[in-house]
């Protein structure tokens, strides 16, 4: 089940601080992964590679936004609440769409992430243009599809809304 999406306000007069940790799910829980997907990935019936992370899944745990001139910035913490590491992905910022992103969206703006353990979090920030005053944004780990999944359903977090700080 996703986890709320977690908003804060930045500090008036400085950049924002991390965002909080929240501890992740035990490793190695039996049953966390669906079967089918485990079975799969063990007869090399995956097209993402062995190594990219079968058995991941990647959530959005914590998100920050506020704007800087014209441009949103995103402090993100990704998740990672499945049974595999995951390998390299991208965590997209998707600024007025208007709907939860989707693999294949035209994103305006990126980072990427090496690398996350299985149960680990790692915080990334992302940036993008157009959002002079306030905006709406979403965030996306894993739009380009790099890592196999056990749900590729709970990827997307938003919409925030970005504020200028005072």
């Amino acid at each position: 089940m996703p986890r709320p999406l977690q908003l804060a306000t930045p500090p008036a007069g400085g950049p924002p601080g991390p965002a909080p940790r929240r501890p992740g799910p035990k490793r190695g829980v039996p049953g966390s992964a669906p079967r089918a997907a485990l079975l799969a990935v063990a007869a090399g019936c995956t097209d993402k590679g062995a190594d990219s992370g079968a058995g991941a899944n990647l959530q959005v745990s914590g998100l920050l936004c506020y704007v800087e001139g014209d441009e949103a910035a995103c402090d993100v913490l990704i998740e990672n609440s499945g049974t595999a590491d995951a390998g390299g992905f991208q965590v997209q910022i998707f600024v007025g769409l208007g709907r939860s992103p989707r693999v294949g969206d035209s994103a305006d703006g990126a980072a990427r992430v090496e690398r996350i353990a299985a149960g680990d979090e790692v915080g990334v920030s992302v940036r993008a243009g157009g959002c002079g005053g306030g905006c709406e944004v979403w965030v996306l780990a894993d739009g380009g599809d790099a890592v196999a999944e056990s749900d590729e359903t709970d990827n997307a977090s938003g919409p925030a809304t970005a504020i200028a700080r005072r």
